[in-house]
């Protein structure tokens, strides 16, 4: 069977890109809100640290998207995603263990790891117009709408719509 290509990620320093990341096999690994929580304060901490812009998130139960700019001087995007997945991923992973240990054999591949997130880059685009970064922006934001998990996307806590602990950056 032929291996799958490789796309290699274009960064340049004036490019908004819109990344989607899921957890593994896609399991609902952020259903509590403290899992969720771990991410919105990791994404806080990576940005302050990183230096990049964050436009929109969203925290759902198998999945996050992010719209941001990387200063690709001071970070490009595997770093960025890097720093969030191996913090996240450890502090999730161990409550997970300790709370809920049958959800955690089931994220475990079948070489004995466990995993929190789906292995690769996930889905990484570059956006260049103003349109698209306005579409890609409602998409994100109204995620949990589309869902059913909230009626409108400021009730969600964990996205750049509603959060009250980690806001977006002016558009």
């Amino acid at each position: 069977m032929p291996q799958a290509m490789r796309r290699e990620r274009q960064e340049s320093p004036r490019d908004v890109r819109f990344i989607t990341f899921g957890c593994y096999r896609r399991l609902p690994l952020l259903r509590q809100a403290w899992a969720k929580d771990i991410v919105v304060d990791h994404l806080a901490h990576t940005r302050s640290r990183l230096g990049y812009q964050l436009f929109a998130y969203v925290v759902m139960p198998n999945h996050v998207h992010l719209l941001l700019h990387p200063d690709v001087e001071v970070a490009k995007v595997p770093r960025i995603l890097s720093a969030l997945k191996t913090r996240t991923s450890r502090l999730i992973l161990q409550r997970l263990w300790a709370e809920r240990p049958a959800v955690v054999v089931r994220a475990t591949s079948e070489r004995g790891e466990p995993h929190l997130w789906q292995p690769g880059g996930g889905y990484d685009r570059n956006v260049f117009s103003r349109q698209e970064f306005l579409e890609k922006a409602r998409y994100i934001e109204d995620n949990p709408v589309r869902k059913g998990l909230v009626l409108f996307p400021e009730e969600y806590a964990w996205s750049s719509a509603g959060s009250p602990v980690l806001g977006r950056d002016r558009w």
